[in-house]
């Protein structure tokens, strides 16, 4: 939703995928955008059309996309939640923040355009997956280093919720427990991961997992 002072602005389909491009992929070249926004249009309507966007939008909302050249981007006081969500990523796969609770849970829900099934917007909602998840596991494995074994539970819980049959955040799930001392819960983990992996995909998990409750955690 664009919103603006607090408000919800209202902007026609043309508009709504301009801004969302910019919002995504940054500023961009107009041909790019044509190409990218009206794949099935020949060039010269499709730079008219993106053309009647960008007006529309100046008119709507002055000031949200501004143009340098050949290029078209967001103004640098527009906010997003994107934007949000990528530095969290990035500030846990760095390793410079464990995230709260709360913020497991947001990442846990930042899905992104929901209902949208263009192949650029399909692209950029797995990339988006695939960050979300890698964080979700480097938080649970720092957690479980530092002995919160508790959020290294939300956090692995969070991976497998996301990226169901991905064994690395079952494993961290399997040790959080077998550290915490749980080992009956550690191999009922156990159990339905392989149950899973054997009905999804006819195959069992890999060394490093079913050897969890042997090593311990």
């Amino acid at each position: 939703m664009l919103t603006a002072d607090g408000q919800p602005a209202l902007t026609g389909v043309r508009q709504q995928r301009l801004i969302t491009t910019l919002a995504i992929g940054g500023d961009r070249s107009r041909s790019a955008l044509a190409s990218l926004l009206w794949p099935q249009t020949r060039s010269a309507l499709a730079l008219a059309n993106l053309r009647a966007a960008v007006f529309r939008v100046g008119g709507d909302q002055p000031g949200l996309v501004e143009s340098h050249g050949t290029m078209l981007g967001l103004s640098a006081s527009v906010e997003t939640d994107l934007a949000r969500v990528r530095g969290l990523i990035h500030e846990v796969k760095q390793g410079v923040r464990v995230p709260t609770s709360r913020e497991i849970d947001a990442l846990l829900r930042a899905d992104l355009l929901l209902g949208w099934y263009e192949d650029w917007v399909l692209f950029e909602q797995d990339r988006l997956l695939q960050d979300r998840v890698a964080a979700l596991e480097c938080a649970a494995e720092h957690c479980l280093k530092i002995g919160d074994l508790d959020r290294a539970i939300v956090a692995a819980e969070g991976a497998a919720a996301l990226e169901p049959l991905r064994e690395a955040p079952h494993r961290t799930i399997v040790r959080a427990h077998l550290a915490a001392g749980r080992r009956q819960e550690a191999a009922r983990r156990a159990r339905h991961f392989e149950a899973t992996i054997r009905a999804q995909l006819g195959t069992a998990p890999g060394p490093r997992f079913t050897n969890l409750l042997n090593a311990g955690p």
